[in-house]
């Protein structure tokens, strides 16, 4: 008779890979977050001009005709940027001069002087 003790049984292999798909998920679920919030502050960052020609022609239409007007594609939102669109109704085109008053879209307009 031996008196070799019988080898101990393989202790069961611990896997990491729970541990490991956890933190996995969890800097997978951060990064999201912050793309989508780096997303979000940056939508929106623009007036678009198409938008703000149609609302300046609607708020320029006389009885009975609408003047087209033209702006640029659009222009970063800056309180205080001056843009210029033109106006073409009946005569020649005019300038209006488009001032951003918010960071939020709002702007005001006058008829530049000819020249």
């Amino acid at each position: 008779m031996s008196t070799e003790d019988p080898p101990a049984p393989a202790r069961p292999r611990r896997g990491y890979w729970v541990p490991g798909l956890i933190a996995m998920t969890f800097l997978v679920v951060v990064s999201v977050v912050f793309v989508l919030v780096g997303v979000q502050s940056h939508v929106g960052r623009t007036l678009q001009g198409p938008v703000v020609a149609e609302e300046l022609s609607l708020d320029l239409q006389t009885a009975g005709s609408t003047p087209l007007v033209r702006c640029p594609s659009e222009e970063p939102l800056r309180p205080g940027l001056v843009f210029y669109c033109t106006e073409s109704a009946g005569g020649g085109p005019e300038r209006i001069r488009v001032t951003e008053t918010s960071e939020r879209g709002g702007f005001s307009y006058r008829l530049a002087p000819a020249g």
